[in-house]
């Protein structure tokens, strides 16, 4: 005989006690026909890109902000705008451009007229969006060609700096070294 599950409970967000293991999250999602993932959290890897993300996030907020504590929360959306729209030095472009395929069009931009907000055309720049969609991979391959030159421009200049050093016999030599386990 198997058990009914109705629906989970909102207050607790967790499995029922009764065993059916249904949360308000699987209910939701099992509604709108969206399968859910779970992955772990202790990937070494994106652990690290988050740190630096997170690191430049704070960075900015620092610029900005001077004493105030509670005003970081009315400056994130502006620092995390600004690093959408910095061009990285890796790959020579922005996120906003390697995602939707365009510049995005500052504030000031509109306030005050530019060359480029002068001659634009609605219906120019529709046609030249839908352009950019189909050249979009393009795009985001030759920043990847960057972005692999770039490391090798780097482990260029970090292998000058590394000096040889011959091993003799009795000297002690760490033969294997492994990444430990972040969990």
């Amino acid at each position: 005989m198997s058990k009914a599950c109705p629906v989970a409970t909102p207050a607790s967000g967790a499995s029922r006690p009764d065993g059916c293991g249904l949360t308000l999250r699987s209910v939701y999602c099992q509604s709108y026909g969206i399968q859910l993932k779970f992955s772990s959290v202790a990937h070494p890897q994106t652990n690290g890109q988050v740190k630096v993300m997170n690191q430049a996030i704070m960075e900015g907020l620092k610029k900005i902000i001077s004493g105030a504590r509670g005003a970081w929360v009315d400056e994130l959306p502006s620092v995390l705008w600004a690093m959408q729209m910095t061009p990285k030095t890796t790959s020579g472009e922005s996120l906003f451009s390697l995602a939707f395929g365009t510049d995005v069009v500052l504030s000031p931009e509109m306030e005050f007229p530019t060359l480029r907000t002068i001659v634009y055309k609605q219906d120019d720049s529709e046609e030249g969006l839908w352009a950019n969609l189909d050249l979009i991979e393009e795009k985001r391959a030759e920043a990847h060609l960057r972005t692999l030159a770039y490391k090798k421009a780097m482990a260029r200049i970090y292998n000058r700096k590394v000096q040889p050093r011959p091993i003799k016999v009795r000297d002690l030599v760490l033969r294997k070294a492994e990444v430990s386990d972040p969990t």
